[in-house]
């Protein structure tokens, strides 16, 4: 029964990851993605510089690239947005009514909801901070160099690290950090139990690994750890890899939000 429950939680959260709306969000990291002056045609500038009101020039500039941008807000079926400071300082001064290399965007620009969901795509965050639960089917005990199959439950802690932040799901490395629960056979060839007295007992276990991101949500982690039984249990049954590192190969699924873009913005450093 305890295994059915856990089985509906896993299934729940998991269609929880896979079911997030894709909306427009307020502090929101996107790129143009090669945006045409045609797609151009509710681009306007809300700010009232000068330099701002050029806006020719900036669809110019815009035009064919993929600059990035932060979303300040999104009313009225309409995103308010700003592009990120410019290495180049004479684009830097057109779009960002930039006064020296040092100034960050100042100039607030608008379009239509749908022309920016059209024409722009998220930027993912380069490292993303995770909570998720993972399971250890399998474990090689290195003290023996023997394989020894329990069930490990526990959290883990992890910082996805994604190679291309334009996609969402590719190739990412997470280094994690975790803790749980492993129930352990004790019998005759690892303990003081033996013949009728064969029983299973709980061990709480710490464990660090690397994920490889395979889906969305579930991944493939390498881990080493340690088990350790209570100090009543270890006394009373003498498990001989008690504190003893393991080497397995684990499933985890992932509940916060990994895909997040709303970190701090960086620079604009090229345009295709």
């Amino acid at each position: 029964m305890k295994t059915k429950i856990l089985l509906m939680l896993l299934m729940f959260f998991v269609g929880m990851a896979f079911g997030q709306e894709n909306y427009i969000k307020k502090d929101g990291n996107y790129y143009f993605n090669y945006i045409s002056l045609e797609d151009l045609r509710s681009f306007k500038s809300k700010s009232e510089t000068a330099k701002s009101k050029n806006i020719d020039l900036v669809r110019e500039l815009v035009n064919g690239n993929k600059y990035r941008i932060i979303v300040n807000n999104v009313k009225d079926d309409k995103v308010y947005f700003r592009f990120w400071k410019f290495i180049d300082f004479e684009k830097n001064k057109i779009v960002n009514d930039a006064e020296s290399k040092k100034d960050n965007s100042k100039v607030i620009y608008v379009m239509s909801l749908q022309d920016f969901k059209d024409n722009t795509k998220i930027l993912y965050n380069r490292i993303d901070w995770r909570v998720g639960v993972y399971t250890i089917p399998f474990k090689l005990r290195l003290s023996s160099f023997n394989f020894d199959a329990n069930v490990n439950l526990g959290a883990n802690l992890g910082a996805k690290i994604r190679w291309n932040r334009e996609v969402e799901s590719g190739l990412s490395f997470e280094p994690i950090l975790g803790f749980g629960l492993a129930s352990i056979k004790l019998d005759e060839s690892n303990s003081k139990a033996a013949g009728s007295n064969n029983t299973n007992v709980s061990a709480f276990t710490i464990n660090t690994g690397l994920l490889v991101h395979v889906t969305k949500s579930i991944n493939v982690g390498f881990t080493f750890g340690f088990d350790y039984l209570s100090k009543n249990d270890q006394n009373n049954y003498d498990w001989k890899y008690n504190g003893k590192g393991w080497l397995g190969i684990g499933i985890n699924v992932a509940f916060s939000n990994q895909n997040d873009n709303t970190r701090n913005e960086g620079s604009n450093n090229g345009g295709k």
